[in-house]
């Protein structure tokens, strides 16, 4: 008789947040040192009264394929900078931003000194340092920045590579940007037709240095008055709308590439796209230069990859916009006002007499809806202890630790709340380890399971960061199925600086391949076991997946074992020498018998002990991670600031500097599904600072940086969100820093950027219609590459895992033999 069937799917969407938005309204007052420059229309290349009088036709004809002219309209007002970017003003920009953002190219153009003592003297930098610095200056008066790449790293242009940029990657009414030629000539023209704006050019000194040129050295520095120098900026005559040195002095960088005028008409011209060679505008001529290289009209240009150049600088516009706001309720605005408590660390060792080696062994994230489980760390330690009054060892000692508190964050977060145990852990670890330097131990090993991994390498990292005098302390980590994050940054930190490390895992539906798949294969720095396939308990389920032999999958059976089989076998290799662990597990340790060098370190080891299964389905434990460009803090946010403190945003930063408490609270509308929180943070304190930084979602803290156990330096940091927000929701995103000394508290932040884990796609189950040998045939239906869990289920409560699911073609037809005679059971598929 065929059984009777139900089928119930778990759905996931994973979509990408964009968090701005494009309403905008009008600034009020230009900002310091820039003019307005209103919008109109003028005639841009060379005009009859633009030429000197002794040009021949031949002449004329030859400049107007370069230059011109044609009818362009300018259709929207903007600032524009008094005089080109100073030394001063460079280096208030690059002292700020150079090291603590990222700019790269700004690192190495330095103080700007290359331009001479006078801190008015413009600075003279390459293109690309000019879009940076466009870009710098706009994060840290909280704009948009302007200039964005397409390739990796996807977002604010900070240098690094040298970008062939394109229109398409200008935020047009963002930040400070280089102006066009077309916004440079119109700005300089001021409404004038002639060569300067001060009147035509002298017949006699068209393109010679002398005589003197009246006009042009009323407004500009060139050979004839220069005297082959640079000088500050402001001293010759402005034109009409407050502009400086628009002639001379040094060449101005714009944005546009090189290219002919082809269009009579043009509306706010960018220039074409693309074009080769490499070669972008120049305008306003130099100190070096005759006056026919100074008019208004000339278009210089320089290939980029040809570095800096000793005459070129440039000056900065800003469009005339500002953001529109949203609003912070007061539910939110009492949630980041109130203080949040220190964290508790758990009990260190106190070191007895005699005792120059040491032993930590730790657990890992305890979700808050199961019971507490760490008795197996005191198990484990009593076995140990029990080994050395065996073997007459005197000198270990062996430490329980605890952290409960850390390792056990609120219910709300549900199963991400292993990443907060997983942060929480890596503060627990500092402090540990810094505890344990300070008693002087000679060796110390730590044992360490799931989420309790970042402990352990927090406790060796600590050791290791204070002073090259300790490296004669042997340090040997053991991981037991260690937690490696969402990001997998495990799989390149654990192991790090020990002199020994070893690695045991198993493959099992909790963490390796079902719900939460980030404990299982090679880690980099480690000795890596697998010992899947010693487990005693071990079972074996079906696995389907496509092939091109029919409508029903193949089929094949992998082993599974748990989460907690590494610890029952590390344990049965400190109590006998069984035959299956082959040598690994506690005999390589310093304790045991050796620290285990012989064998080397490498993700190239791997060691598989049993029988392992036959090859099976490509199976993909992995999740995608898929993350938002940084938040821009000065756009379509609604900003919220303590009335104590210092604060200072810079577009996708900000820093916070209190003597007293100092937060930051913006308002998040959101677009599409969110579900974590990434940022970079670096404390920047003076020592003996104590500070708390804290972040708030909603009404909730969903993290925390103590500066007591913070690493040095920018870190960056991942913190779940309470809740999947989805479209349409509105959000208080806070940054609270407390001092719990009388020294200031300094932090830094940057980008910050939300993000959603998981898949990108809906997945269904379904049952065909059809059945193979009394046996229902069900369809999954999904985003290919991934594995699914199938479970069944006879009340809706109790599930049992019934098969994997190897989805290579986005559907996988399959059976699932009856398990017993009951009446009706219910099928579910879960997504990675």
């Amino acid at each position: 008789m065929k059984e009777k069937l139900k089928v119930v799917a778990l759905l996931g969407v994973f979509l990408v947040a964009v968090l701005t938005s494009d309403v905008r309204v009008f600034a009020q007052t230009p900002p310091t040192g820039m003019v307005l420059i209103p919008s109109g229309k003028f005639t841009m290349g060379a005009s009859p009264g633009d030429y000197p009088e002794q040009a021949s036709e031949l002449d004329k004809f030859a400049l107007s394929l370069i230059e011109g002219p044609r009818q362009v309209t300018i259709s929207h007002g903007f600032y524009m900078a008094r005089t080109e970017v100073t030394k001063a003003q460079w280096n208030e920009v690059w002292k700020r931003a150079a090291a603590g953002y990222g700019y790269w190219w700004l690192s190495r153009v330095g103080d700007g000194s290359t331009t001479g003592p006078d801190a008015n003297q413009p600075v003279v930098v390459g293109w690309d340092q000019a879009l940076q610095w466009c870009n710098a200056k706009s994060e840290l008066e909280g704009l948009e920045p302007a200039y964005h790449q397409p390739i990796y790293p996807v977002g604010v242009y900070r240098g690094g590579v040298r970008l062939n940029f394109r229109n398409e990657y200008v935020k047009w009414n963002a930040g400070y940007r280089l102006p066009t030629e077309a916004e440079w000539e119109y700005a300089c023209r001021a409404g004038t037709t002639t060569s300067f704006y001060a009147g035509k050019i002298v017949e006699q000194t068209a393109e010679a240095c002398s005589p003197l040129d009246l006009n042009l050295d009323k407004v500009g520095w060139y050979c004839g008055n220069s005297d082959d120098k640079i000088h500050p900026v402001g001293q010759k005559l402005p034109n009409a709308w407050g502009l400086y040195d628009m002639h001379g002095n040094v060449w101005e960088w714009c944005w546009d590439w090189l290219d002919f005028f082809f269009e009579p008409t043009a509306t706010d011209p960018y220039g074409p796209s693309f074009a080769l060679p490499a070669r972008r505008v120049i305008r306003g001529g130099s100190l070096s230069d005759h006056p026919f290289a100074c008019r208004a009209s000339q278009r210089g240009s320089v290939d980029i990859d040809d570095g800096n150049h000793p005459t070129i600088g440039f000056r900065v516009i800003l469009p005339v916009v500002i953001s529109a706001r949203t609003t912070i309720s007061g539910e939110e605005k009492q949630t980041i006002e109130m203080q949040t408590a220190r964290t508790t660390y758990g009990a260190c060792p106190a070191k007895l007499p005699g005792k120059t080696g040491l032993v930590v062994i730790t657990h890992g994230w305890q979700p808050a809806w199961q019971p507490v489980n760490v008795q197996w760390v005191d198990d484990m330690a009593k076995t140990i202890e029990d080994y050395l009054v065996a073997h007459n060892i005197t000198t270990w000692q062996v430490w329980p630790y605890k952290w409960i508190e850390g390792a056990r964050p609120s219910l709300r977060f549900g199963l991400s709340g292993a990443i907060h145990a997983l942060n929480n852990g890596r503060k627990e670890g500092i402090s540990l380890g810094k505890y344990v330097l300070s008693q002087g131990w000679e060796d110390v090993h730590f044992i360490s399971h799931s989420a309790g991994a970042s402990v352990a390498q927090g406790a060796t990292d600590a050791i290791r960061e204070v002073s090259s005098r300790f490296a004669g302390m042997d340090i040997h980590l053991t991981f037991l199925d260690p937690f490696v994050g969402f990001d997998d940054a495990g799989r390149t930190l654990y192991g790090r600086d020990a002199n020994w490390a070893d690695h045991y895992f198993a493959h099992d539906f909790w963490t390796s391949g079902g719900f939460f798949p980030y404990t299982e294969g090679p880690i980099n720095n480690t000795y890596n076991v697998d010992v899947t396939w010693v487990d005693p308990n071990k079972e074996r389920t079906q696995v389907a997946y496509l092939t091109a032999r029919g409508i029903v999958s193949d089929t094949c059976l992998e082993t599974v074992s748990s989460h907690d089989w590494p610890i029952r076998f590390y344990v049965r290799t400190i109590t006998n020498s069984w035959p299956d662990a082959k040598g690994f597990g506690f005999p390589l340790s310093k304790i045991g018998g050796s620290l285990g060098t012989v064998l080397g370190v490498g993700k190239d080891k791997l060691e598989k002990l049993g029988t392992p299964d036959a090859p099976c389905a490509p199976l993909n434990p992995g999740t995608p991670v898929l993350a938002n460009p940084a938040l821009d803090f000065a756009r379509d946010l609604s900003i919220v600031q303590s009335p104590t403190g210092k604060k200072e945003i810079f577009g996708t930063g900000l820093a916070l500097t209190t003597d007293s408490p100092a937060w930051v609270a913006v308002s998040l509308p959101i677009t599409n599904t969110v579900n974590l929180l990434t940022l970079e943070a670096a404390f920047t304190s003076a020592k003996g600072a104590e500070g708390l930084f804290t972040v708030y979602w909603g009404t909730n803290t969903i993290g925390s940086l103590d500066e007591r156990v913070t690493p040095v330096g920018l870190q960056k940091y991942t913190f779940p969100l309470p809740e999947t927000a989805t479209s349409g929701m509105t959000r208080m995103l806070g940054f609270r820093l407390d001092p719990f000394s009388n020294v200031r508290s300094s932090v830094n932040i940057t980008n910050v950027a939300l993000g959603f884990r998981g898949l990108r796609e809906p997945f269904s189950l379904s049952f065909t219609g059809q059945y193979k040998d009394g046996i229902p045939i069900l369809q999954l239906s999904g985003l290919k590459g991934f594995t699914y869990t199938v479970e069944s289920s006879t009340d809706l409560t109790n599930w049992t895992t019934v098969a994997r699911l190897a989805n290579t073609d986005g559907i996988v037809r399959f059976t699932v033999p009856n398990e017993n005679n009951a009446p009706a059971r219910f099928y579910r598929a879960v997504g990675p």
